[in-house]
């Protein structure tokens, strides 16, 4: 029976004037709307299923008139969601059960968020960030009761192009605070920071998106309850496996599938495979991954496989042993492990059936050996089972033949299992290694090989810890600086690499390193600039190493993004006594130039190390507390929750501390007694970082600390999100957000912002004059404070808002503003927003979109005056 009370939009879109045009979104959308009306999927009307896609829309050149837009989008929304016509229309109170919102296209994400992806619009570009808050407008959705479920798919990318802010959207439902009766499922293409893929698996000229193809498969193939419903949990649980075998190796990542808080829900019903001893049961298709037996190499293994075998998944015996092997033709079966016991004392076997190669429901086996059951011990009977890795920073789960986790951990666990086979994983970074196992008849210790996973520093057990960079790295790190200035307390150093490609290859210019150079934030006469001198092409890396006073520096990258001018900067800071080691690995890239015959790298500030080492210590590039860093490291980066460190690792290397302490804060802000715990043995010289500082204020509400000034630049990006949750004294300086705030980039770990060189911005210059290249971040804060009101908070627009003027303007707004800030562009897309929606903006409003860009009223006031001269 049809769900007649379900309901979809989906948004996908492949045509990017002003970006880069994409293959998968429009196939993506098919292949999922078959999935929607399928009886054996969501089973949906199509009348219930509103498709807004680029093929909608006549072509278009010109990037202002590209469609689809949030209006087409919003204008889908209204006519589900309200009754009536013109000015009567009224909002309805209940549409239906279950609400699908599927977007396909390039995206981005806000600042650390881990929930709030956004879908870049078709006239999205360089400048105009302009885009589809798919988070914001189901949390709008389910605050209003519309649906008692929303299930919300991204297959975007989760980075930026300039701007850190998802924009809460104008469209206002009423909100009737239902949101905790409302269940909502996320499922999102790329974690924060990290790009999705598509591509032509089949070879059909076909090509998908990657997280589409695996969530449709996994949708088809999730196993259902004992009540036959295929729950949130058990699409994540074959997400995650289909997903681990096929692409975490090449992607170094998972993308999220969060649940909705609390109960489950119920995806959709089928019935659910039953095997009972001796007889064959039937197994659904729709269950199951096709096995094409012809491309299984099976002729060796099948010796060994006596007719009389017990063929058992998860303690329950089929007998079709021989039906399942037999021949060359097809069999369904589901994903998960089977047992073949054979004869005697030899090994038994186990085969485990995994997920299709392409989009096409034809699965793949792997055997392996294990010991063989005891006759003696009853399967009720459980045995103790410690699995371990050799960090305790990775990541341990124990899985049962159905791909049920029985128990998880850190760097080791311990469970009471009953006979049986499983799998253990150890996860570490975006890295996987597995080790297959049988409980027979006694405890078992099971020692599970350290996957080698990626990391932008060379340090032991990872895939690049190559000699050609440790070494290096470490002899710089304990040499003497290449430049030292005046009353020099501290070091940096930095050290860029391509760490992909092999020794002996060839790398061709720009290489990464080309481009990049080291600056202060000096007054303009004390103001510097260094390149990486030490460079090594033949073994890819460049870097340099200063002895500097404690305080804030910037690498900056000159190299040419989107358009001609921008500058890239990572914000970099020293301490007292302690060495800043920088370490950035490179993206290969590949071109469609014919006359380039090497590789492509390019710097990546999404890639970036951090580590803080005594002065005249060796680097960590070759000491297992480096590998332990890195994995604390990518655990933050991922979302993952923290490992409290230990006092004399935290002491040799502070930012363990660090980011125990933020991973906790990502996680339970109100943890406040962990946060304080991984922070306890943090030398006193490194709590004067900022984002210690921030920390501290966090957790000592109560205690007056000193203001943070301009110059109190933190590393991390999601210090920025704590500094909002404070009282206003102790936030970081509104300057400080004004000049840097507003212009980061939001898919970072570390703070760093990207803007046109010749920029106009409130922070930049009086009167209007362009940006000058080599001002000075001082510099350009004395301008900024000049235009301001003597610091007063300005409590209005100045000039007013006059939105029939604006409406006058509107061709004028249509053009993109060179070298506008982000609030800027921000505020030119929302009156133009509010001008095709037939819709007003108040003052009040403005303001609410600067708090978004991390501005205060004084700066909100400062970026509005200029806006206006600007476009008029």
């Amino acid at each position: 029976m049809a769900n007649n009370d379900h309901y979809a939009i989906l948004v996908t879109i492949s045509k990017y004037p002003g970006l880069s045009n994409l293959n998968g979104p429009e196939a993506d959308g098919v292949a999922f709307t078959q999935w929607l009306t399928s009886p054996e999927g969501g089973d949906i009307p199509l009348t219930n299923i509103t498709q807004i896609r680029t093929a909608n829309f006549q072509p278009f050149n010109n990037v202002y008139d590209a469609k689809p837009t949030e209006i087409e989008f919003k204008k889908a929304l209204d006519n589900l969601l309200r009754e009536g016509k013109g000015p009567e229309r009224t909002w309805k109170e209940k549409v239906g059960k279950r609400l699908y919102l599927y977007f396909a296209g390039h995206g981005f994400t806000a600042g650390s968020s881990l929930t709030d992806p956004a879908l870049f619009s078709a006239i999205a570009q360089n400048g105009d960030t302009a885009h589809i808050a798919g988070y914001q407008y189901a949390a709008k959705i389910a605050s209003a009761g519309f649906f008692d479920e929303i299930m919300l798919f991204m297959d975007c990318c989760q980075d930026v192009l300039k701007s850190s802010q998802v924009l809460v959207p104008t469209w206002s439902p009423p909100d009737r605070n239902l949101s905790h009766k409302v269940k909502l499922l996320q499922a999102i293409g790329a974690p924060r920071g990290q790009k999705a893929f598509e591509r032509d698996l089949d070879n059909n000229g076909v090509t998908h998106g990657l997280f589409t193809i695996v969530l449709l498969e996994a949708l088809r193939t999730a196993i259902p309850d004992s009540q036959g419903w295929v729950n949130g949990y058990d699409l994540k649980k074959q997400f995650s496996q289909i997903w681990g075998k096929r692409f975490r190796d090449e992607t170094h990542y998972d993308p999220p599938i969060r649940l909705p808080d609390g109960e489950d829900i119920r995806i959709l019903q089928r019935p659910s495979p039953t095997l009972s001893l001796g007889v064959p049961a039937p197994i659904p298709a729709s269950t199951t991954i096709r096995i094409d037996l012809s491309k299984v190499k099976l002729a060796s293994v099948l010796k060994s496989i006596p007719k009389t075998s017990r063929m058992s998944r998860q303690g329950r015996d089929f007998n079709y042993v021989q039906e399942v092997f037999s021949g060359s033709g097809k069999q369904n079966l589901p994903t998960g492990m089977f047992t073949i016991e054979t004869e005697g004392e030899q090994s038994d076997l186990v085969f485990e059936v995994l997920p299709s190669e392409g989009t096409q429901q034809v699965g793949r086996i792997e055997f392996h050996e294990v010991p063989p059951q005891s006759a003696v011990a009853p399967e009720s009977q459980s045995f103790e089972v410690s699995v371990s890795g050799s960090d305790r920073a990775m990541q341990v789960k124990i899985l049962d033949s159905e791909y049920n986790t029985v128990a998880k951990g850190d760097g080791a666990v311990v469970a009471e299992l009953t006979p049986g086979v499983y799998k253990a994983e150890l996860i570490a970074g975006g890295a996987c290694s597995q080790e297959i196992f049988r409980v027979v008849d006694r405890p078992l210790m099971v020692l599970v090989s350290a996957p080698l996973f990626s990391a932008p520093a060379p340090v032991l057990g990872t895939s690049s810890s190559h000699e050609y960079h440790s070494h290096p790295a470490n002899d710089l790190a304990l040499g003497a600086p290449l430049h030292s200035f005046p009353k020099a307390d501290a070091e940096l150093m930095v050290f860029v690499r391509a760490s992909e490609p092999e020794y002996g290859k060839l790398l061709v210019r720009p290489y990464p390193w080309d481009g990049l150079f080291i600056s202060n934030f000096a007054s303009e006469g004390n103001s510097w600039r260094i390149s990486l001198e030490v460079v090594e092409k033949e073994r890819f890396f460049g870097a340099t190493k200063l002895a500097v006073p404690a305080g804030s520096y910037s690498l900056c990258s000159e190299v040419r993004g989107e358009s001609d001018g921008d500058e890239l900067c990572l914000a970099l800071r020293t301490i007292p006594g302690w060495r800043t080691e920088v370490y950035i690995d490179s993206s290969i890239e590949t071109s469609d130039k014919t006359e380039i015959a090497g590789i492509l790298a390019r710097p990546d500030f999404s890639k970036v190390t951090v580590q803080l080492v005594r002065i005249g210590e060796p680097a960590m590039v070759s000491d297992e507390l480096g590998t332990h860093t890195e994995l604390l490291r990518a655990r933050l980066a991922a979302g993952g929750r923290a490992i409290v460190p230990l006092d004399e690792d935290v002491k040799r290397s502070p930012m363990l501390g660090i980011y125990a302490a933020y991973a906790t804060f990502q996680r339970d802000p109100d943890d406040k007694d962990t946060i304080k715990r991984c922070l306890r043995a943090l030398p006193a010289e490194v709590r004067t970082l900022t984002d210690v500082q921030l920390l501290d204020a966090w957790l000592s509400p109560d205690v007056t600390t000193s203001p943070l000034k301009s110059l109190d630049i933190p590393l991390l990006t999601l210090a920025w999100d704590l500094s909002r949750r404070l009282p206003q004294e102790n936030q970081l300086a509104p300057d400080l957000r004004g000049i840097l705030g507003q212009w980061r980039i939001g898919g970072s770990l570390w703070t760093s912002w990207r803007r046109p060189t010749q920029a106009n911005t409130a922070s930049v210059a009086e009167s209007l004059w362009p940006f000058q290249e080599g001002a000075s971040y001082r510099t350009v804060l004395a301008t900024a404070r000049r235009l301001s009101t003597n610091g007063d908070q300005p409590l209005l627009l100045d000039p007013p808002l006059d939105m029939e003027d604006w409406r006058a303007h509107q061709e004028l707004l249509r053009a993109l503003i060179p070298g506008g800030s982000p609030f800027q562009q921000a505020l030119r897309r929302r009156l133009l927003n509010a001008i095709s929606m037939q819709e007003d903006v108040v003052e009040e409003q403005i303001f609410q979109l600067g708090a978004q860009y991390d501005l205060d009223r004084r700066w909100t006031v400062l970026e509005y005056r200029i806006f206006t001269n600007k476009v008029h």
